[in-house]
């Protein structure tokens, strides 16, 4: 039996309503994620947040750009995009209603434990890089490790997560 059409299956493009105009952001083309791959990986970052937010976005970014979208909704739909290809479409929509905040990522993290903080979505004229997204996680047992060279971090909080 064959498989069925990708075209049957694969998810919706991202379509963002913002001020009565929809914003459809198209499939990412493999390129753009091999290269956004490598950022976010933390190889050689040679582009900067605009065109980093243009490979996840294409001309969907200028489109927004052009239309003076707020710095609020543009940065959201970057991360929208950013987690989309990261983490799924299920936490994307919760980043796009909730912002990057713990509890929006939470069901999608499990039992990971993140070591870096997010980037800050307070303000308005700050829009994170895919870069800034990167996260690290702690091995089992190098909080110890750390609070025996007399780091702060993660003294209390190693138990359940």
């Amino acid at each position: 039996m064959p498989l069925k059409a990708y075209e049957d299956w694969r998810p919706e493009p991202l379509a963002f309503p913002i001020a009565g105009k929809v914003y459809e952001v198209p499939p990412l083309p493999w390129e753009s994620g091999v290269r956004l791959t490598e950022i976010l990986n933390g190889d050689e970052i040679t582009e900067d947040a605009e065109t980093q937010n243009r490979l996840l976005m294409g001309d969907t970014w200028d489109q927004m750009r052009d239309d003076n979208v707020p710095a609020e909704a543009l940065s959201r739909a970057a991360l929208t995009c950013l987690v989309d290809f990261r983490m799924g479409r299920e936490t994307a929509e919760r980043v796009w209603e909730s912002g990057l905040s713990p509890e929006a990522l939470a069901p999608s993290m499990g039992a990971t434990q993140t070591t870096t903080q997010p980037p800050s979505m307070e303000s308005e004229n700050e829009i994170p890089s895919p870069a800034s997204m990167r996260t690290t996680t702690s091995r089992k047992g190098s909080s110890k490790k750390r609070a025996a060279k007399g780091s702060p971090s993660q003294t209390s909080s190693s138990s359940g997560a």
